[in-house]
């Protein structure tokens, strides 16, 4: 992994748990006075992720819904490339499938190295240079969390939770 890639896996980690637990905290922050004027919380929660959002380099984008209808949006115009952020939507949706058919998430998969795509990101292959692989869910889960396979995410698309699976329990 560049050094570039280390520094920003973490930087993002560190914001999303940051807006995650700020977002938790403002649940139960009472709202502030201001002169006259009592902030709401959702202007309260808006501003705190502004001024959040804006402290890191380029677009970023917060949306936080409670109790289903308080909507407090940061950002909210641009339109933002989903990347491979669609692989954490993929991992959910592949933990719950194997949740509810009360499958282990250690059952092992075999894998066929000429069926992956060479001309990928994958350290998948340049892990694992055997004919045949096998690997446990658990770690086809890693692969496309913590290092963006994208063989490994195909592969769970084709085999375990389906494009339209994983867009269904998303929505849902």
């Amino acid at each position: 992994m560049a050094k570039s890639e280390k520094k920003q896996i973490p930087a993002f980690s560190i914001l999303l748990i940051g807006i995650i637990g700020l977002a938790s905290f403002l649940l139960f922050a009472r709202p502030a006075k201001e002169g006259n004027h009592t902030a709401s919380y959702t202007e309260l929660q808006t501003d705190t992720l502004s001024r959040i959002t804006a402290a890191y380099p380029g677009d970023i984008g917060v949306a936080v819904i409670i109790n289903g209808a308080d909507t407090v949006t940061v950002n909210n115009k641009s339109i933002y490339p989903m990347m491979s952020v669609f692989k954490v939507h993929q991992a959910l949706a592949v933990c719950n499938d194997f949740d509810h058919k009360g499958l282990s998430l250690d059952s092992v998969m075999t894998i066929t190295r000429d069926r992956l795509n060479p001309n990928t990101w994958s350290p998948l292959l340049k892990e694992h240079p055997e004919a045949v692989i096998k690997l446990a869910v658990r770690d086809l889960l890693r692969y496309t969390l913590t290092q963006s396979d994208n063989n490994a995410s195909n592969l769970m698309f084709k085999r375990l939770a389906g494009v339209a699976q994983t867009d269904s329990f998303i929505a849902n």
